[in-house]
């Protein structure tokens, strides 16, 4: 008799202890920001390597291609930054979302080349 309780309760399944984590809705909510947070990483480094293809090219050739900047600034160290900025209104499940990106382009004004690039919010 003793051995068939020791097997009965080998064979049950084990209680369910209440759980600390968070519930299936959260989890899969906090999944999913995580998954659209590596795609925005992801989708930043590709544009940011895209716009390596402007270092040393000629600020006429960016000129041509954007337009005037929207404002220029100078580096503590002198150079000459180019900075191009859009923002828009995004549709999201949450209504429309603010959007900005910022392209700063470092600018050897002497050789009138673009040396660099760095952006913000993209």
């Amino acid at each position: 008799m003793a051995l068939a309780a020791l097997l009965a309760a080998c064979a049950s399944p084990a209680p369910k202890t209440p759980s600390s984590s968070s519930p299936p809705a959260a989890e899969a909510a906090a999944r999913q920001a995580e998954s659209q947070r590596q795609v925005d990483a992801q989708r930043q480094a590709e544009f940011n390597r895209s716009l390596d293809r402007w270092h040393g090219a000629s600020v006429k050739e960016l000129l041509a291609k954007l337009g005037k900047p929207n404002s220029t600034a100078r580096e503590p160290d002198g150079t000459r930054v180019w900075i191009y900025a859009k923002s828009t209104q995004l549709s999201g499940p949450n209504g429309a979302t603010p959007f900005t990106c910022v392209v700063r382009y470092l600018v050897d004004e002497k050789a009138g080349k673009i040396v660099g690039h760095r952006i913000e919010g993209c």
